[in-house]
């Protein structure tokens, strides 16, 4: 069988742990999720106005990162389909891959300007009992340029975002 739907080339494309959702990038800026169980279309999102060039699911969860043209990267809720939190400026060209570490912990972005960042994903419990639902997302970068011999220059980056629900 196949699924059809994008109008321009796929540039991308990922399955998740549990084999049942795929994801697709492509030229024509859309990102489509699909049940390949069922072969169908579940949603298709526009995360920018330029194409989707890498896609990957957090390793034992439904969430995915997508990453385009514009040298951005954005994380998404696998359940609802809504957008957690975007890392935008750290790339200043296109980014070609995503890719984690077997166990979750760690997210490599590459780029076509000629760095690598390494996200270290460090989840902690929200301390506000109001709010039991929401956790705390650290995000450790190491930036590497291909380009010269590592140094004690390399950037480093810490930010931290928030996200409502499951990791």
């Amino acid at each position: 069988f196949s699924l059809q739907g994008h109008s321009l080339p796929i540039i991308s494309t990922c399955l998740c742990d549990d084999k049942r959702l795929l994801l697709t990038g492509s030229a024509d800026s859309s990102l489509r999720i699909w049940d390949i169980y069922e072969r169908t279309q579940k949603k298709i999102l526009f995360p920018e106005d330029t194409a989707v060039t890498s896609t990957t699911f957090q390793p034992c969860s439904k969430n995915f990162f997508s990453a385009s043209r514009a040298g951005n990267i954005k994380f998404w809720n696998g359940n609802n389909f809504t957008q957690f939190f975007q890392l935008i400026g750290y790339h200043q060209s296109p980014i070609w891959t995503l890719n984690f570490s077997e166990n979750g912990n760690f997210l490599a972005s590459g780029s076509a300007d000629k760095n690598v960042i390494i996200w270290k994903m460090h989840k902690t419990k929200s301390i506000n009992s109001n709010l039991s639902s929401e956790s705390e997302i650290t995000l450790f970068t190491n930036q590497f340029n291909s380009d010269r011999k590592r140094t004690g220059k390399d950037r480093k980056i810490f930010s931290t975002f928030f996200v409502i629900g499951p990791l």
